[in-house]
């Protein structure tokens, strides 16, 4: 057909992090290749691996704030606790904003 004389036929497509077409200078697609090939992660990334962790700390404390506010424990032990959990819930939801800010 048409396009059975492409240049280029056969062969894999080229790397896309040696590609100059980009709108990226050679020095930060160099860096990007360094930083890659040693398992340096963007921040954003580090941030959300972290909230995560927050997250799943949060759950765990919400089932204990749950037990302890039955019969499981004394009322003000749960009250405390849960104003604790409300502080932590407020500075999970304050780093979910800073990352939905830097986050591509």
């Amino acid at each position: 057909g048409k396009f059975d004389d492409l240049a280029g036929m056969g062969k894999p497509l080229p790397s896309l992090e040696d590609d100059t077409t980009l709108s990226t200078d050679r020095h930060t697609l160099v860096t990007n290749r360094v930083l890659a090939h040693n398992g340096v992660k963007p921040a954003w990334i580090q941030q959300r691996a972290e909230i995560e962790e927050a997250v799943k700390h949060a759950r765990a404390e919400l089932r204990l704030c749950w037990d302890l506010s039955g019969d499981a424990g004394p009322p003000e032990f749960a009250s405390s606790h849960c104003a604790w959990f409300r502080e932590f819930v407020d500075t999970v939801n304050a780093r979910i904003d800073h990352y939905n800010l830097v986050a591509p």
